[in-house]
C-alpha cells in the first residue's frame, strides 16, 4: 500500500510573530518595519491613507486635503477638488475657482468645481470666506412664490413650502404632508389618497418609500380592469378584421363586380390574343429576313461582256 506524504502545516503568522523595528510612528498599531514612519506601520490606529506617488499606505489622525473618509480609509479626490467629500463631490476648489452649491434635485453639477458660474446661478463672494460659490439668485417674492423670467411672483407648487420655480422638481423646502428624503424630490406622505401608487414614509426619513396600504387594493383592482378591457379591445379588433376579409371588405379588387370583373376577363384575353398575333407576324418578319437562299434562290450572275464580243 502506497503511503501518503504529510504536508507540513503552517500556522497563519500574527503581528506578535512579525519583528518589530522599534520606536514606530505614533500612528502605528502592533509594530512597524521601519522606525519613525507613518508608511511602514503593521496596522493603523485611525485612518490608512493611500499614497500619491507610489504602491503602499500610510497611517494618519485624519485625512489629508485631496482625501475623503471612507469608514476606516482614506480615499483621494479628484483632481479637481481641493478637498471633498465623496469622489467627485468638491468641498474646496484649486485657485480662484468657484464651487457650485446647489443642493437640489435635478441640479447634478453640485459640488463641482468652475471657472464661472452655469446660466440660472450667480456668483457668491461674501457668505463663504473659505469658498466662492456659484449659488441661486435670492428670491425677491414673499414666503411661497417665486420669481419668473417676466419678473412676475408666481406661487409655489402645492407640495412645495418654499421653490425656485414651477412643479414639484423646484422645491428648496417641502409643504406640510410632503416630504423629499428618498428622491429627494416632494413627494405626498403616505395614506393621505387612495390613488397613491408611490409615496413617502414622512414617519421614517430613513426608509425606502411604500404603497400606501390603503390604496393597494383600488390598485389591484384598477390593473385587472385594464388587463381585462385591453383583452377585450385586442379579440374585437381580431374579430373585426377577420370579418372585414370575410365580406370582401379589405379585398384589393373589392369595388369591382361580378359584370365588371367579366369584362375585365375578356379584355385581358383580347390584349393577349392582339400579343400573340403581334408575335407570330413579327417572326415571320424575321424569318423573311434572315432566310438564307437556295440554289434556285441564287441570284443570276452577270454576263461578261468579253465573251459576249469574242463571239
Amino acid at each position: 500500500m502506497k503511503k501518503t506524504e504529510q504536508l507540513p502545516v503552517y500556522e497563519t503568522p500574527t503581528f506578535s510573530d512579525l519583528t518589530s523595528a522599534g520606536n514606530c510612528h505614533s500612528e502605528c498599531q502592533g509594530g512597524c518595519s521601519a522606525s519613525n514612519s507613518a508608511a511602514a506601520c503593521f496596522a493603523c490606529k485611525h485612518f490608512t491613507q493611500s499614497l500619491r506617488n507610489r504602491a503602499g499606505f500610510k497611517c494618519v489622525e485624519r485625512c489629508d486635503d485631496g482625501f475623503y473618509q471612507d469608514n476606516d480609509k482614506c480615499k483621494i479626490c479628484s483632481i479637481h477638488c481641493k478637498t471633498c467629500v465623496k469622489a467627485e463631490q468638491c468641498v474646496t476648489c484649486h485657485g480662484a475657482q468657484l464651487l457650485i452649491d446647489v443642493d437640489h434635485f435635478g441640479h447634478f453639477d453640485h459640488g463641482q468645481c468652475v471657472d464661472s458660474c452655469p446660466q440660472g446661478l450667480i456668483s457668491d463672494y461674501d457668505s463663504n470666506l473659505l469658498q466662492s460659490r456659484c449659488v441661486l439668485k435670492k428670491n425677491p417674492c414673499s414666503r411661497g412664490y417665486y420669481e419668473d423670467e417676466r419678473k412676475n411672483c408666481v406661487a409655489c407648487d402645492e407640495s412645495c413650502s418654499t421653490c425656485h420655480g414651477p412643479g414639484s422638481l423646484k422645491c428648496d423646502e417641502c409643504a406640510q404632508g410632503y416630504s423629499n428624503t428618498t428622491y429627494g424630490f416632494c413627494r405626498p406622505c403616505c395614506g393621505q389618497t387612495l390613488n397613491d401608487e408611490h409615496c413617502e414614509d414622512c414617519s421614517s426619513p430613513h426608509k425606502n418609500p411604500i404603497s400606501s396600504s390603503s390604496g393597494n387594493h383600488p390598485s389591484i383592482f384598477k390593473t385587472f380592469f385594464i388587463a381585462i378591457t385591453s383583452i377585450a379591445i385586442f379579440i374585437s379588433l381580431i374579430y373585426g378584421c377577420m370579418k372585414c376579409f370575410d365580406d370582401g371588405i379589405l379585398s384589393p379588387l373589392a369595388y369591382f363586380t361580378r359584370s365588371n370583373d367579366n369584362e375585365y376577363s375578356q379584355l385581358n384575353s383580347a390584349l393577349q390574343d392582339e400579343d400573340s398575333d403581334d408575335d407570330e407576324d413579327y417572326d415571320s418578319d424575321e424569318e423573311e429576313l434572315f432566310k438564307v437562299p437556295t440554289e434556285k434562290q441564287k441570284p443570276q450572275q452577270p454576263t461578261d461582256l468579253t465573251s459576249i464580243i469574242t463571239r
